[in-house]
């Protein structure tokens, strides 16, 4: 019975890895989700932007207010946008690089794509933008 019990308890581990590694990649997924609509809600608050402005400019008229508050739109969705970024790299335990903003892995002690020192500039790994 010792040899049925240990692949019992082996086989219950290898599920629980499993179930675990699942729900990582399901959060992963509902993030990358999340981002996507972030990124086409920035693509048309930009285009909003643009049409503002060139209207501004063919009446010479001055929608300030209106370009202000479009440009606070931006700014909120790509501290969301970073935010989930961050989550992201959290579930998957790696670092993101302050310098070039790419996804290292937590082993790393300098980043892959620009050379920066990874130790010395991220001071807030795995904590999210908004604490």
């Amino acid at each position: 019975m010792g040899l049925f019990d240990g692949v019992i308890s082996k086989a219950k581990d290898v599920a629980k890895m499993a179930t675990n590694k699942t729900e990582e990649v399901v959060g992963v997924s509902k993030l990358k989700l999340k981002s996507m609509n972030i990124n086409s809600q920035i693509k048309k608050t930009f285009e909003e932007l643009g049409s503002a402005v060139y209207s501004m400019n063919k009446k010479n008229r001055n929608n300030g207010d209106i370009v202000k508050k479009l440009l606070i739109d931006v700014d909120k969705l790509f501290v969301e946008q970073k935010d989930i970024i961050q989550q992201i790299s959290n579930i998957k335990h790696e670092k993101i690089c302050n310098s070039c903003g790419t996804s290292i892995s937590s082993d790393y002690a300098y980043c892959y794509n620009c050379g920066d020192n990874i130790e010395k500039n991220n001071i807030k790994n795995y904590t999210t933008l908004s604490e």
